[in-house]
């Protein structure tokens, strides 16, 4: 890993943006959709809220809440979900760089695309 001049943390994260990705401790719950029964017990324990559901339509034309999956940006690690779970559709994973903006589900998609379309103030 390669460290910025002078040591200057570019990205830590911080409380103002809500990015809480600079208090994991190295690992982050790794989410299986395979094994979800999509019980929300880890939505239950998790202090981030940073589980995203959608409503999906089931074969029988009912519809039905779904995990998609977790939004790295609010998750800070406490694997709190993992004990939670009780299938094995959370696990402990090392924490990779890139891994976590890799498979994170944007908990506020509207919300982002809004903000990546407004021309910058500095430009």
């Amino acid at each position: 890993m390669d460290a910025a001049i002078g040591g200057t943390v570019i990205d830590g994260g911080n409380s103002v943006l809500k990015n809480l990705t600079a208090s994991r401790n190295g690992y982050i719950p790794a989410f299986h959709r395979d094994e979800c029964v999509d019980c929300a017990l880890c939505d239950l324990v998790c202090p981030d809220f940073c589980f995203v559901w959608d409503l999906e339509e089931k074969e029988d034309g009912t519809q039905a809440t779904r995990l998609r999956g977790i939004d790295y940006k609010f998750c800070k690690g406490c694997m709190k979900c993992i004990d939670a779970c009780p299938t094995e559709a959370l696990s402990w994973d090392r924490e990779i760089e890139g891994y976590a903006d890799a498979h994170r589900v944007p908990l506020f998609p509207k919300l982002e695309d809004r903000s990546s379309s407004t021309p910058s103030s500095t430009g």
